[in-house]
């Protein structure tokens, strides 16, 4: 198994990649995309409240696509770290109404 090295921008090696070349904490926009059914907004809505990411109801925009067959919903938050993001990010993932996150 191998170790990767990352570098970071003063060239010192790190066993850590860069935080997405965020700072944190930092406004963080996401969009998560499913199929067009209610379980999928409640599915995105409860990971979000389970994340207490402090974002409310009416800040959230839901956009269906062109044919209806998918909806997306996007929203902001105050990221304060990267493993929240990652946290974040691997339980929307694996989620089974949701399709991308972006």
């Amino acid at each position: 198994m191998s170790k990767e090295i990352y570098i970071d921008e003063d060239g010192v090696g790190t066993k850590e990649p860069a935080a997405l070349g965020l700072q944190f904490p930092c406004d963080m926009p996401m969009k998560v995309i499913g199929v067009n059914s209610t379980d999928f907004e409640k599915a995105v809505w409860d990971i979000i409240e389970q994340h207490q990411l402090g974002v409310f109801v009416e800040d959230i925009q839901s956009k269906l696509s062109r044919e209806g067959t998918y909806c997306s919903i996007s929203f902001h938050f105050l990221a304060e770290t990267r493993a929240q993001v990652d946290a974040l990010y691997i339980d929307l993932t694996a989620n089974e109404f949701v399709k991308w996150v972006l």
